[in-house]
């Protein structure tokens, strides 16, 4: 009785040192994705026909992991408007693009940054996935404004991006209100905390269970 006793209290307190130890965690990851038209010229945006565009994305550290500059695979994978990178009154539309976030615990932030050129009211507006988040900060004819649009005012941003991301996409669009202007840039980021494996508490425990008894039938061979 006194073996089995020995056993069952080695047991128990295994348990709880595997309820006791510390919960795994990573630190949280970032996913950027920078659609820009480097064909610029200050004072002639006004009449820009032409773009030369890139598409740059990152991980987390900021190093690129990926840079592609054809305007035509740009264009068609992330749904750019015709208009998008030249000087327009027009509403401009396009997509951000995410890879396949099967490691995601949970969504943290998400941010939308926008560098145009010829923002003169404060009435353009931006949509995303066709909801109105905000209107475009005043710059000029020839004056960059950058414009950041962020989840930092929601109550839940896990559950918005959650549902925004699902199809791997984000749709935008800037509605121009009078104003006679030319994106330059769309930069999306979204940072969220990883799914971290971990054993399964019952296997944990038949696990350390076995490494118990093995050593406690042992210790009671030699005694014997």
């Amino acid at each position: 009785m006194q073996r089995h006793s020995g056993l069952i209290c080695a047991l128990f307190v295994g348990a709880a040192v595997l309820a006791a130890a510390p919960s795994v965690s990573a630190a949280p990851i970032t996913y950027s994705e920078k659609i820009e038209d480097l064909n610029f010229a200050t004072f002639l945006d006004l009449f820009d026909s032409t773009r030369n565009l890139t598409r740059t994305r990152t991980f987390d550290d900021g190093t690129p992991a990926d840079v592609e500059t054809g305007d035509a695979t740009i264009v068609s994978e992330n749904a750019l408007s015709a208009n998008w990178g030249l000087s327009t009154t027009a509403p401009m539309t396009w997509e951000h693009l995410f890879p396949s976030f099967s490691d995601v615990d949970t969504y943290l932030r998400g941010t939308l940054t926008l560098e145009m050129i010829g923002v003169n009211g404060a009435f353009d507006s931006v949509l995303v996935e066709a909801i109105n988040v905000g209107h475009l900060v005043v710059g000029g004819t020839d004056t960059e404004s950058t414009t950041t649009f962020s989840t930092d005012v929601l109550a839940n941003p896990n559950g918005v991006l959650s549902f925004f991301l699902a199809d791997g996409k984000l749709a935008v669009q800037v509605r121009p209100l009078v104003d006679f202007m030319t994106i330059r840039s769309s930069t999306i980021d979204i940072t969220y905390d990883p799914l971290v494996p971990v054993p399964e508490p019952t296997t944990a425990v038949l696990l350390l269970g076995g490494v118990i008894a093995g050593a406690y039938r042992r210790r009671t061979s030699r005694a014997s």
